[in-house]
This record gives C-alpha cells, sequence and structure tokens, in this order.
C-alpha cells in the first residue's frame, strides 16, 4: 500500500529496490517500536549448500550454516540489516545507505561493527563446540 501511495515520490536516480526497501523497513520498525519489541528471524530458515560436494564436506558447510544462522538471529535487528544487505542481498554501501538512510561513512562504520560482533560470537561458538584436548 504504501509503495501505492508514495509512488510520486521515487526518485529514478536511485534504485527501485532501495526505495522500497526502506519504505519495507520503515514499517517493520515502526511496527516493533508500537509492539515495544524486536522479533528475531525465522530459525528454521535454511542456507543454500553446494549438492556436488561429498558428505563430509555437506556437513562441515551444514554445520557452519547453523551456527551462522544462530549468531545471525542473535544479533540486534541493525547489525543483521547491514550484514544481510551487504553479503546477502550484495548492495553497495550507498545502497545499504539509501536503505536504511544512513550516511555512507555510517553503513560503513556499522558493517565493520557488526562483522566484528560476528567474528567474535562465532569464535566463541567454535570454543564451545570444540573437543576438550584433556577429555
Amino acid at each position: 500500500m504504501r509503495v501505492a501511495e508514495r509512488s510520486d515520490e521515487y526518485d529514478p536516480s536511485y534504485k527501485f529496490f532501495s526505495w522500497i526497501y526502506r519504505m519495507a523497513v520503515n514499517e517493520s520498525l515502526n511496527l516493533l517500536r508500537r509492539n515495544k519489541r524486536e522479533e528475531a528471524l525465522d530459525e528454521s530458515a535454511d542456507f543454500p549448500d553446494d549438492d556436488s560436494a561429498d558428505p563430509q564436506r555437506r556437513l562441515q558447510d551444514g554445520e557452519r550454516s547453523r551456527l551462522l544462522r544462530n549468531a545471525l538471529l542473535k544479533m540486534s535487528v541493525t547489525d543483521r540489516a547491514v550484514l544481510t544487505l551487504r553479503h546477502f542481498s550484495e548492495l553497495s554501501y550507498r545502497e545499504i545507505g539509501d536503505a536504511l538512510d544512513l550516511d555512507e561513512k555510517t553503513v560503513k562504520s556499522r558493517l565493520f561493527e557488526a562483522r566484528s560482533r560476528l567474528r567474535a560470537m562465532l569464535r566463541r561458538y567454535r570454543e564451545w563446540s570444540a573437543p576438550s584436548r584433556f577429555g
């Protein structure tokens, strides 16, 4: 509905995806604020894997996907948004800025910090799941 209502505001010098994504983000954030909560992403979401890989490789890839998904689900909405837009939607810093209504430098900073937090979480997961050398 918002797209139809605000179609006269679209600036064709920007990507349509960024414009419509920004509206979806704003509506989602407004809904979360009204409900005073943040919803986790769907934990049953699957990441694609390579069917041609050998069984050991597929097992390792599946474990990595599970760890990544669990780490992303524990991150803030802001961290998930910048990581997802950059690494899964493959948007440029400028496009992410347009979608999230942020300055490009702010996008770079938030992405750097989100990657650092994700890296630390994944490191902790690996340490917890590694077999003990003494037991």
